[in-house]
């Protein structure tokens, strides 16, 4: 989401598993350390030792430097602006939603 690309893309499903499963994770340099840091915490291989994993739960995430600047209090009480919001003529407008995920039909999942 912060780079638009895949951290692991293969040719096809089966070469993708397998970059997921043995390939190094690689990081854009252009990425903060903060982001870095929690990406890699995200993405350990083994489930359970992933941030967020352990006891606290969602807890461990919010606690990651990253996101220190967030008053978690104040943003469940809508009290942060966000500091984009794009402009939409109605409320059913798409524009800004890449046509990849407009084009498809809703499956109710």
């Amino acid at each position: 989401m912060l780079t638009g690309s895949l951290p692991f893309q293969g040719k096809d499903r089966k070469e993708t598993m397998v970059l997921i499963l043995k390939a190094k994770l690689g990081m854009p340099q252009f990425l903060s350390p903060e982001v870095q840091s929690l990406i890699r915490a995200l993405f350990k291989r083994n489930p359970a030792n992933r941030l967020g994993a352990g006891p606290d739960g969602v807890e461990e995430i919010k606690r990651h430097h990253f996101f220190g600047n967030i008053d978690w209090n104040k943003l469940y009480r809508r009290e942060i602006k966000p500091p984009f919001k794009p402009a939409v003529g109605r409320p059913e407008d798409t524009f800004h939603f890449d046509p990849e995920f407009t084009s498809r039909t809703p499956t109710g999942d």
